[in-house]
């Protein structure tokens, strides 16, 4: 049996979305891609296995120092991280203005809850590929949270409680609750609301200040080519006949290559 790991929701908009913005980039002779950035709209909840694998990275991390560093690292995944261009600072957890990412992207965006693995599987992907994105290549993930006055103060919002979902998880008294009422492995999101989980989705990249995109369609299907099922998992042909319901257990996504 293999396990194959980043072939649903995580992370196959944000790794085939990129390279399509790429090719889009050098189709248009753009040059390379440079400060790019994927704003997510979702609704939905979050499976118990998602919850179990942050639970067990804390876990695993607090006890070894050298493990928590490689884990902040943007590289972390990287083949090679000796190889990899020191472009500073490229937090995952940062409040970002929306005009920061194109002239018409109003509103604040709060930290996206998959940004800090989907990042990290984007920049292995740059570099399995001898950085054919770029040696300048930045990519991040946010979430929107809308446009209106308060939406700064919405997004702080979901920074906060995404910030002490972890701290909680590392309290021995707070880990004791929550392990009570988050959801266990296994459990999660129904089929429904799987199927709208990803709203819409951008990607903004920058190029002497032209901002390329590569939109959702609102519907909960990306536009990425060869994506043709909801942004939750690779899906089947439509009019195909469905899957049965996973057992207790098992991956719910069937083996997918991205690479």
């Amino acid at each position: 049996m293999k396990i194959v790991h980043s072939c649903g929701y995580d992370s196959i908009p944000s790794d085939l979305g990129v390279h399509v913005l790429h090719q889009k980039v050098q189709a248009d002779d753009a040059g390379e891609l440079t400060d790019t950035t994927l704003v997510a709209s979702l609704s939905g909840g979050v499976s118990g296995g998602t919850i179990d694998t942050l639970r067990t990275q804390i876990d695993v991390s607090r006890m070894d120092a050298a493990l928590r560093r490689l884990a902040a690292s943007p590289y972390s995944l990287s083949p090679d991280r000796t190889k990899e261009p020191d472009l500073g600072r490229q937090s995952d957890v940062a409040l970002v203005d929306g005009t920061d990412i194109a002239p018409e992207t109003t509103g604040w965006k709060a930290p996206f809850v998959m940004g800090s693995y989907n990042t990290r599987i984007v920049r292995r992907s740059n570099a399995l590929q001898n950085w054919a994105y770029g040696r300048t290549f930045k990519y991040r993930e946010v979430m929107s949270v809308g446009d209106s006055p308060l939406s700064r103060v919405y997004a702080a919002g979901v920074a906060a409680i995404l910030g002490g979902l972890v701290l909680g998880l590392s309290v021995p008294p707070t880990r004791y609750v929550l392990d009570r009422i988050l959801p266990a492995p296994g459990e999660g999101p129904s089929d429904k609301t799987t199927q709208r989980l990803l709203r819409d989705g951008h990607l903004h990249h920058h190029h002497d200040r032209r901002p390329v995109h590569l939109p959702g369609d609102g519907t909960g299907r990306s536009r990425i080519p060869g994506h043709r099922g909801p942004a939750g998992g690779v899906g089947p042909e439509p009019g195909a006949r469905p899957r049965p319901a996973p057992r207790r257990g098992r991956c719910p996504h069937p083996g997918h290559r991205t690479r």
